[in-house]
């Protein structure tokens, strides 16, 4: 059973198993999770605080005992310093020394057990991998279409995004991918007639990827009976795509 804790030690063993020791924290962070935005870096150590964060409150909902509970923040506070950003300028080796410690990661597996059958966790399966790798195909076709080049890099700035979520779906989370979903969505109808005038294959091409990545959404967020809002937004905006091209 995946849980943040179990999402977060995965994410946290890649940087610790790269071999450039020199190498800039935030940077191999980065590259892991397959950010490649000009704000990469930020977006990682947003990203990994938030997912320490959750972490926390996931601790804090146990019904446990509160001398237990304790036991377990204790465990997680030790990565404190990447939630509120003091190890942001840490090369590899040094995060190795600091936070990252093979007894720190063994903390989050005592924490992950813990969790295991109470935290709701959304269920993925490989469908999710399956879906990275049409987005990362679909890019390549985007990247050699003759959609202008300020409308391509929307879109692929989007995809790019989607297909590093679905890698590490667990670790992001749903609603990333949903909001991800939306904004490529709305990168569509904003240039629709650049695209139509351009490359109308490569728009129907897009469209269909982005039906089958919202209702994958609604299949995850099915699992842990979130609120129908969010699955509605959704299906509304890609109502709103239908027969554009």
């Amino acid at each position: 059973m995946m849980t943040s804790a179990l999402a977060l030690s995965q994410v946290l063993t890649m940087i610790v198993m790269h071999r450039g020791s020199g190498d800039r924290f935030l940077s191999v962070a980065a590259d892991k999770l397959g950010l490649s935005s000009e704000d990469r870096e930020a977006e990682a150590l947003l990203y990994l605080s938030r997912s320490i964060r959750n972490v926390r409150k996931d601790i804090d909902s146990l019904p446990f005992a509160e001398d237990q509970k304790e036991l377990l923040r204790n465990q997680i506070a030790v990565f404190s310093p990447i939630a509120d950003f003091s190890h942001a300028h840490l090369v590899v080796d040094q995060a190795k020394v600091n936070s990252l410690t093979d007894r720190n990661l063994v903390g989050l597996t005592h924490i992950h057990m813990a969790l295991s059958g109470f935290a709701r966790f959304p269920e993925i399966n490989q469908t999710n991998k399956e879906l990275a790798s049409e987005f990362r195909e679909l890019r390549d076709e985007v990247a050699s279409s003759d959609v202008p080049d300020y409308v391509k890099k929307l879109i692929l700035d989007r995809i790019n995004q989607i297909a590093a979520i679905l890698d590490h779906l667990a670790f992001f989370g749903v609603r990333d991918l949903e909001k991800e979903l939306e904004s490529l969505a709305g990168s569509l109808v904003v240039n629709k007639p650049a695209i139509a005038e351009n490359s109308p294959g490569v728009g129907q091409k897009v469209l269909l990827l982005l039906s089958k990545g919202f209702k994958f959404a609604d299949t995850v967020n099915k699992s842990v009976d979130v609120g129908q809002a969010s699955l509605e937004n959704g299906r509304e905006i890609y109502g709103l795509l239908e027969g554009m091209f």
